[in-house]
C-alpha cells in the first residue's frame, strides 16, 4: 500500500491503491518542500504534527488532505495561492511527516491535533479552511468549535455528514465497496506494523504489501526521509485506526445546528465518478445513482452558507487537487476575496 500512494479514483472511501510505474521517472523537485524544511510542530502532549507553511499574508489558509493522503497532495494548489497569502498543509498522525498516535483517530481527536498544531506552531487565524473528501471532516468541526475564527471556506469533492449511514441506505452496493476498501486499508497497514516489528520487512527486502514504496518522482531528499520514518511500526498502527475510524466519524460530523450565514464557501464536486475497473455490472449500473447523491450531498453542504455555491468541475474525478489544481486555486482565489473586511479573531496568537 504505502501511505504515500493511496489513490483516489472515484469518490471519498472508494479508491485503489494504484501500482508504480517501473520506468524511470524524474524527480519532481516541486515536492521538495514537502520533506526538507523545518516544519515539524511539537504538540503538548510530546508528539509532533507536521505542517508545511509557505507565503506570508492573512487570512491563512489551512489545507487538510483526504484519507489516506497527506499533505503533498496540495503540491500543485498551495504554491500558487502563497504568492497572496500564508498557506499551512498539514498531516494526521500517522502520515506523511507527522508522528504516531495511540488514541483512535476519529475526526474529534484529529481536529484537535490541528487545533494543537495552530497554537504551537503560532500560526494566527484568521482562517480559511480548504478540506478534500474526507478532509471535510476536520474542515467543518474546527468551523463548529471556532466559528469566528473561521471565515472561509472551500470543500474539494468533499466527502459529507453521516456518509457512511445514508450510503448504506441510499446506494448499497457502493457503500459495500466503501467499507471494504476501509477494512483493507486496515488491514494492510496491520500487516506493514506486524512485519516491521517481526523483523520480516526490511528495506529492499520483499514487499508484496508496498509498506516502504516510495512514488519514483520523490526527489531523493524526501525518499529518505519517508523512508526513516516508515520504518516506525507504530506508523502504520496509527494510520490503520483512521481507516478503521471513518465511518464513526462521519456520525460525529454531524451538526443539525450548522449554519454559517453569509461565509464565503465554495464546494467543488468531480463530474466523472468511476466504480473502478474491477466494478462489478450490479456497481456500475448503481453509479448513476451515486452520482446523484454525492450532487445532493454536496449541494446540502454549500447550502450551509448564503453565499455558498456547488461547482461542477467537469472532467475530472476525485482528486480534482491533482487532476485541475486550477479550479481549487479559483476556488481559494475567490474565497479570499469575498472574505476580505471579515472580522480577524485570531486562535493562536
Amino acid at each position: 500500500m504505502a501511505l504515500f500512494r493511496v489513490a483516489a479514483i472515484a469518490i471519498a472511501g472508494l479508491c485503489s491503491f494504484a501500482s508504480l510505474s517501473a520506468q524511470a521517472v524524474k524527480p519532481d523537485l516541486s515536492l521538495l518542500p514537502y520533506g526538507s524544511r523545518p516544519d515539524l510542530v511539537a504538540l503538548p502532549n510530546e508528539r509532533e504534527i507536521h505542517m508545511v507553511c509557505m507565503g506570508h499574508g492573512s487570512p491563512t489558509v489551512v489545507m487538510t488532505a483526504g484519507l489516506g493522503d497527506w499533505s503533498v497532495t496540495w503540491s500543485k494548489v498551495q504554491p500558487t495561492i502563497a504568492k497572496q497569502v500564508r498557506v499551512c498543509a498539514w498531516d494526521r498522525a500517522g502520515f506523511g511527516f507527522s508522528g504516531p498516535s495511540s488514541e483512535p483517530q476519529t475526526v474529534d481527536r484529529t481536529t484537535t491535533d490541528l487545533e494543537r498544531a495552530l497554537r504551537a506552531g503560532k500560526i494566527p487565524g484568521p482562517y480559511i479552511l480548504v478540506g478534500h473528501s474526507s478532509g471535510s471532516y476536520e474542515t467543518l468541526l474546527f468551523k463548529d468549535r471556532h466559528p469566528a475564527e473561521v471565515i472561509g471556506m472551500v470543500l474539494v469533492d468533499p466527502a459529507y455528514p453521516d456518509q457512511a449511514a445514508i450510503s448504506a441506505r441510499e446506494t448499497p452496493l457502493l457503500a459495500a465497496s466503501t467499507r471494504a476498501w476501509d477494512e483493507g486499508g486496515a488491514a494492510i497497514s496491520l500487516r506493514c506494523a506486524a512485519t516491521l516489528e517481526n523483523g520480516s520487512l526490511k528495506v529492499g527486502w520483499a514487499d508484496p504489501d508496498g509498506c516502504l514504496s516510495i512514488p519514483p518522482e520523490y526527489p531523493d531528499a524526501l525518499k529518505q526521509r519517508s523512508l526513516g520514518l516508515y520504518r516506525n511500526p507504530a506508523m502504520f498502527k496509527t494510520a490503520a485506526s483512521l481507516f478503521a475510524t471513518f465511518a464513526e466519524s462521519s456520525r460525529l460530523i454531524v451538526n443539525k445546528d450548522r449554519k454559517y450565514g453569509a461565509m464565503p464557501l465554495r464546494v467543488l464536486t468531480a463530474d466523472t465518478l468511476s466504480a473502478g475497473p474491477d466494478a462489478s455490472p450490479a456497481l456500475e449500473a448503481e453509479m448513476p445513482k451515486v452520482s446523484a447523491e454525492w450532487q445532493h450531498q454536496h449541494d446540502q453542504l454549500a447550502a450551509l452558507s448564503k453565499r455558498g455555491v456547488n461547482l461542477r468541475v467537469t472532467g475530472t474525478q476525485h482528486a480534482i487537487q491533482q487532476m485541475q489544481p486550477h479550479a481549487v486555486i479559483e476556488a481559494v482565489k475567490a474565497v479570499i476575496e469575498q472574505s476580505r473586511g471579515q472580522e480577524q479573531s485570531p486562535i493562536a496568537r
